[in-house]
């Protein structure tokens, strides 16, 4: 395998549209695990191996083979636990490059789309056999299509949402089952699935993991159990004391008043 890394920066570029400042093949380890501040929007897509995209120091992504990422302008980036990674990228920024952010609604905590690998060919095409006299309009017909291409992905968003949706009702009762185990579950970033849960559903994550569990205690109780503790772990809460404060302030009474109640009302 070529051991070089390829690289075209166009030397024009149209005023109304996307501003390309480079088209890259990054193969170099050493650069990948160079902390850097971008001064322009960045368009990644693995090409080879894995590792992780480190976000001003604090939000890590699982990068693998067929990923698209985008990194923001002042963003600072490096890559950890790199294994034979390589990526190619399109760094670019401009009025245009914004209004598609806004359209596909992509920001720091949607940052991360998952196989695109039948791109890479198209890509490569692209990175080899443009010209410097012709390398910006291939690198902005490249992200048109990219993105493009990630209209068609938002298809499968409702499945995603549907697929969270069924695991939060068959795991509720598990107290270590949480957002954070679902996205691990299912290798998306945690935050990422938490916007997506609550545009699609309109309630965050937490808080619809939250209502099956109250909604399966009042079950329980309603059906004669009577020991708070036993509903608690069979609700996914792994301290009465919590599913007591947290069914207080959903149902307006304790569950111990809760219980009297019921009492009352078939006397």
């Amino acid at each position: 395998m070529d051991k070089f890394n390829v690289c075209k920066f166009p030397t024009t570029s149209t005023t109304n549209s996307i501003e390309i400042k480079s088209f890259v093949l990054e193969k170099n380890k050493t650069v990948i695990e160079q902390d850097k501040k971008l001064d322009s929007n960045f368009l990644f897509l693995v090409t080879i191996g894995q590792g992780k995209f480190v976000f001003n120091n604090k939000q890590k992504i699982d990068a693998k083979y067929g990923d698209l990422i985008f990194a923001f302008e002042n963003d600072s980036l490096h890559c950890e636990n790199v294994q034979n990674l390589e990526y190619s990228y399109v760094a670019f920024r401009g009025p245009r490059a914004n209004e598609l952010f806004d359209r596909f609604r992509i920001s720091d905590l949607n940052r991360k789309f998952s196989e695109f690998d039948y791109l890479i060919p198209f890509w490569k095409d692209c990175l080899f056999f443009s010209a410097q006299n012709n390398a910006d309009l291939v690198a902005e017909s490249l992200i048109l299509y990219t993105f493009s291409k990630l209209v068609a992905q938002k298809t499968d968003q409702q499945p995603l949402v549907e697929e969270m949706t069924k695991l939060a009702n068959l795991n509720f009762s598990n107290p270590e089952f949480s957002l954070k185990t679902l996205a691990d579950n299912l290798n998306y970033n945690e935050k990422y699935l938490s916007h997506l849960f609550k545009q699609n559903v309109k309630t965050g994550f937490v808080d619809y993991l939250r209502s099956l569990r109250i909604k399966n205690a009042i079950f329980l109780l309603d059906t004669g159990l009577d020991s708070i503790k036993n509903v608690a772990i069979l609700s996914g809460f792994s301290d009465p004391l919590y599913i007591s404060s947290v069914f207080k302030k959903e149902i307006g009474l304790s569950p111990k008043q809760y219980i009297n109640k019921n009492k009352l009302d078939k006397t």
